[in-house]
């Protein structure tokens, strides 16, 4: 497989991708945006062992533990991730986590959210999952793939969109599949090894606020209600854009 690289910016439309930093990365001349060109599928990727190699406990049915303090690190960030959604949905109100990974969110969302599910397009993520979080539905699924007449209040994505090639198609996706909010964090400035060299790590896309925005703000599909840039230690170990998006059908 061999896929052209695009000539317009994927979030702006109106930008020309040019060549930036190293081999397979382009940056958008109008919004910033940076596109890692991965000559593979990027879905297949991360459908693939190889994505999740060595970190998954077979005798455990689960990715193996964190060292305790990188837990009570992890613990403390997805707790400054949830106060962040409880200011948008509700207790009472519905809330689906995509690609939610290991788990940590659940974790903490759990206990506030009654009306919880999650999302993976990894088979060793529902199995993970049904052990460290039983309470919470877990639908095996590509975000694309998702069933769009089931429809939540409110949609989180942690550090997610920058796995994913398409990201006009999810855009889209997360509009039909919301009722009021778009709640989504991505890292920003990282270093760029280049994607087709053995160094990729799933990372096909770096936002920036003016790049994100346009993407979820085309068409008139979502209005921004927040978009910042967190501190390093925050929310992840390095910087992040968090981004709450108001769904525009209502």
């Amino acid at each position: 497989m061999n896929k052209k690289v695009p000539e317009k910016c994927h979030c702006c439309d109106q930008g020309n991708y040019l060549p930036y930093a190293c081999v397979d990365t382009y940056r958008c001349d109008q919004c910033g945006h940076i596109h890692r060109h991965y000559k593979e599928n990027v879905t297949e990727f991360h459908e693939s062992d190889v994505y999740r190699d060595g970190q998954f406990d077979e005798n455990k049915r689960g990715f193996k533990d964190l060292d305790p303090r990188r837990r009570a690190v992890r613990a403390v960030r997805c707790q400054r991730q949830l106060s962040i959604v409880k200011e948008y949905i509700k207790e009472n109100e519905s809330l689906i986590d995509l690609a939610t990974g290991k788990g940590f969110f659940l974790e903490e969302a759990k206990k506030y959210y009654k009306n919880l599910k999650a999302s993976d397009l990894h088979r060793v993520v529902v199995t993970h999952n049904a052990v460290t979080n039983p309470e919470v539905e877990i639908i095996l699924s590509d975000i694309s793939s998702m069933d769009e007449s089931v429809v939540y209040d409110g949609v989180t994505a942690f550090d997610v969109l920058e796995h994913i090639d398409d990201i006009n198609k999810i855009a889209e996706k997360v509009y039909k599949i919301s009722n009021k909010y778009f709640i989504t964090q991505i890292p920003c400035d990282r270093p760029l090894p280049p994607p087709n060299e053995g160094l990729f790590d799933g990372h096909a896309h770096y936002f920036t606020k003016e790049s994100l925005e346009a993407l979820f703000c085309k068409n008139n599909l979502f209005s921004p209600e927040s978009i910042r840039k967190s501190a390093p230690g925050e929310l992840a170990g390095g910087p992040e854009i968090i981004a709450v998006f108001k769904n525009n059908k209502r």
